[in-house]
């Protein structure tokens, strides 16, 4: 077996007036000629922070929101993943909030990793994510958009567990 780093995170989905959902592109960089893939900013929580607390870092490093309060969790899911040549496993918390009028994407504040990961930033309906080849993390992002542009915020924070997904071996 494995040994998976125990890394949990704050992600955010942010949707635009029109429910589109601002997610990244990108790739393993252990992994080069492989498939990229799609994910929703966020990323790690670090120190003492609260899933929350990692969110909103992360949404304004990776692409330029500073935001006070997100709005509500609307899934949690369990993840393991291939990064780096290491595997990972941990809680992924989602806070869903809706983009600012004003709001125009900056990677300004991207790091050393960003730089080397992140190869596009884009805003994507859940009909044009269902038609995208390359993987889309959380895999119930359509139908989570769905449900968020009929219904709003669900009463509970939808459930994903996605350790049993055909995630592609470290070579």
């Amino acid at each position: 077996m494995t040994d998976h780093r125990r890394r949990s995170s704050g992600r955010v989905l942010v949707t635009d007036p029109t429910g589109r959902a601002l997610l990244l592109r990108g790739v393993d960089p252990a992994r080069t000629g492989q498939p990229g893939f799609w994910w929703t900013p966020g990323g790690g929580i670090m120190n003492a922070e609260t899933p929350a607390q990692a969110a909103r870092r992360e949404l304004w490093e990776e692409v330029g929101l500073r935001i006070g309060e997100l709005g509500p969790v609307v899934l949690i899911r369990q993840a393991t993943f291939p990064y780096d040549g290491q595997w990972y496993s941990g809680t992924e918390t989602f806070f869903w909030i809706k983009a600012p009028a004003n709001f125009a994407i900056s990677p300004q504040a991207w790091d050393e990793v960003e730089h080397r990961v992140i190869q596009e930033i884009a805003w994507l309906a859940a009909d044009e994510i269902r038609q995208v080849q390359e993987p889309v993390y959380p895999i119930c992002l359509p139908e989570l958009l769905d449900h968020l542009r009929c219904f709003g915020a669900p009463r509970t924070p939808w459930s994903e567990d996605d350790r049993n997904e055909p995630n592609a071996k470290l070579t």
